[in-house]
């Protein structure tokens, strides 16, 4: 509310994990963590690197120009036990 004056506008993407090197060396390359970490994400698979790169874009372009103050989970709805 403070900048929306100003025209700025402040989001956040907050991304699950992510197919990226540093999911592989946090499990290791262990199937049965991996399988774990997966089975936490309701869509079966970890994020892509792309697809958290389009919600920024998106965040960024005219499409959501009337958005601000907002956080997007770009995170396969992790469920948290």
């Amino acid at each position: 509310m403070d900048y929306a004056d100003k025209k700025l506008r402040i989001n956040s993407v907050c991304p699950g994990a992510i197919q990226t090197p540093m999911i592989d060396r946090f499990v290791g390359g262990a199937t049965k963590e991996r399988n774990e970490l997966v089975a936490q994400y309701p869509m079966g698979r970890f994020g892509r690197s792309q697809e958290v790169a389009e919600a920024i874009v998106w965040f960024y372009s005219n499409k959501a120009s009337f958005i601000t103050g907002q956080t997007l989970a770009v995170d396969g709805e992790f469920i948290v036990h």
